[in-house]
């Protein structure tokens, strides 16, 4: 039983806590609305355990809650990232309420296409009794018990959204195939998955929502205050700006809209031909932009004209830093409004520095 003398000490810790909090959130406002430098860098552990598979960890949510609340206490959250923790079980989560199978390999998760499924649209829709909604529902429940003090926030699981889904559901081969010979059946298909979106996002927004309404979305390291979300489509690297207007567009706009901030996560050169489509979304916030391996690092000047151009559209800005010292260059190149610098395997040292180097 605590004594009332440590019960005083943590409220105070929880006041200092807070009030740290309260000034990084403040700047991670400004820069949703385009004004000023923020910084962070990714937890290394953050996301699913090292020492279980990721179907493992929702299997136990009590024993996954401990490890990561104690994870999440004993990182020291450097720059403006909000303490939080993670709770999905890997980037496409929405797909395992929709009948999809998770596996993990080699430290990474796919999602295995939907064999119960009819193939009929109207098929796809939400089921409260989904093990893997009872799953993620009972791990945010257990965080939430370890969290009444205030320390961290619960993150929302990285549940993607529209082609990524439905190519998980239908294996992305055929889905392609789809968009050529039956493109009303891919068209019916996407309006169910966003349905469903929108009803399991509402659901763990309601449970993971601070008094406010604000809220971190895990991945990328994103507080907003209201409904928050990093969107997609990875999948768009393999077909023309053609079809990212007529089947990815307009889904990803209605969502854009439906949230309160939203973040466009750009991945590959081969996803660039559809960035002009991006920006067009009038409700979008921001881009961040993730090269592919054998590319330059986040911070190369290679990037520095589509940054500029991602700004001069008013949207914020996400790089992923890979190399600190290039950090004065790089603001030096695009500005140093709405821009957010995430450090990838970035060291509480070179974070500092990076930081420094920005008040400067």
């Amino acid at each position: 039983m605590k004594t009332e003398q440590s019960l005083q000490l943590t409220h105070r810790l929880a006041l200092v806590e807070n009030r740290r909090v309260y000034e990084q959130t403040e700047r991670v406002d400004a820069w949703w609305h385009g004004r000023g430098v923020v910084s962070a860098t990714v937890p290394p552990r953050f996301g699913i355990d090292d020492t279980m598979t990721a179907e493992a960890a929702y299997l136990v949510p009590e024993e996954t809650a401990r490890r990561r609340d104690a994870e999440a206490r004993a990182w020291t959250w450097h720059g403006d990232a909000v303490p939080h923790v993670p709770t999905y079980i890997g980037p496409g989560s929405l797909a395992i309420f929709l009948g999809s199978r998770p596996e993990t390999v080699d430290g990474s998760v796919w999602f295995h296409e939907a064999n119960g499924w009819s193939g009929d649209p109207a098929d796809l829709r939400f089921e409260e009794s989904n093990p893997w909604w009872r799953r993620t529902e009972a791990l945010i429940e257990a965080m939430r018990d370890r969290a009444t003090d205030g320390a961290y926030r619960i993150a929302c699981p990285d549940l993607v959204e529209n082609w990524d889904i439905l190519a998980s559901l239908t294996g992305a081969t055929d889905l392609l195939m789809k968009m050529i010979d039956e493109p009303e059946w891919v068209h019916a298909a996407l309006a169910a998955v966003d349905t469903v979106y929108y009803e399991v996002f509402q659901r763990i927004y309601e449970l993971i929502a601070d008094e406010d309404g604000s809220m971190v979305y895990g991945p990328f390291l994103l507080w907003g205050p209201g409904r928050t979300a990093k969107i997609q489509c990875d999948g768009s690297a393999m077909f023309s700006p053609s079809m990212f207007e007529e089947f990815v567009l307009p889904g990803l706009t209605r969502q854009t809209e439906w949230l309160d901030y939203s973040m466009y996560h750009l991945d590959g050169t081969q996803c660039i031909p559809h960035l002009d489509f991006v920006l067009s979304m009038p409700a979008l916030n921001a881009v961040e932009w993730t090269p592919q391996a054998g590319k330059p690092g986040g911070t190369d000047s290679t990037w520095y004209p589509m940054y500029r151009r991602i700004l001069e559209a008013g949207k914020s800005l996400q790089v992923l830093v890979d190399d600190p010292s290039a950090v004065p260059e790089l603001l030096d190149a695009i500005g140093t409004d709405g821009v957010y610098l995430l450090g990838i395997d970035v060291d509480a040292a070179e974070l500092a520095d990076i930081v420094q180097k920005v008040r400067k």
